[in-house]
């Protein structure tokens, strides 16, 4: 593994490394779909839509390129915040000087807000859901990268499970509106979320 001292190449390191990976994405993919569930099913009118695009594809080429499915749950990650409200850290293993004169010491994190996600120079009315938001033209409903206003994934070469986070929100997804009506339970409003440490996460007690 590139990167790690060689002290922590044991079998002890190499374990702790793969749980770290493997509860970072199972929580942050099982945190996205919860909230795009409870968005659909406090918006009933994304069902159908979503319904008639899957049916489409599951007869000619597959949950790969769904642009409704891909547009509500890329939606639902960054503008309910299933992602952290900073990510992307990246530790400086020198000083470095960026082109507008920052100054980063050396052992320094940067992180990335994701405020741009609720800025209304690339989003129109950012604080309002549209889960047809990111259905566009050019759309192609293939994994995301990041891209300066949408932080949902790093790039492809630091990322490559956005591919199975993607693709596995997708499906669970279209099953979801194939076989089940949904509705919000108790008083039939959507509870508010939780925080932990940088992340907003839906309501434990949701039904």
């Amino acid at each position: 593994m590139q990167g790690v001292p060689e002290e922590e190449l044991d079998t002890s390191g190499l374990v702790a490394r793969l749980l770290t990976i493997t509860s970072a994405t199972t929580h942050t993919s099982a945190s996205a779909l919860m909230h795009a569930l409870l968005e659909l099913a406090d918006r009933t009118t994304y069902v159908e839509p979503l319904r008639k695009e899957a049916a489409k594809a599951l007869s000619t080429h597959g949950l790969t390129r769904v642009k409704i499915v891909s547009s509500k749950n890329q939606h639902a990650c960054t503008q309910l915040a299933a992602c952290p409200v900073v990510t992307f850290p990246l530790k400086a293993m020198k000083p470095i000087t960026l082109s507008d004169g920052t100054y980063i010491p050396k052992d320094s994190f940067v992180m990335t807000s994701v405020a741009v996600h609720f800025d209304e120079e690339f989003y129109e009315n950012p604080y309002t859901f549209d889960g047809f938001r990111l259905v566009t033209p050019t759309a192609d409903g293939a994994a995301p990268s990041a891209a300066r206003q949408l932080l949902t994934f790093t790039l492809p070469l630091h990322s490559p499970g956005r591919y199975v986070v993607a693709y596995g929100l997708k499906a669970l997804m279209a099953h979801t509106v194939f076989d089940y009506d949904m509705k919000l339970g108790g008083d039939g409003k959507v509870k508010s979320d939780m925080w932990f440490t940088t992340y907003r996460l839906p309501n434990k007690n949701a039904t």
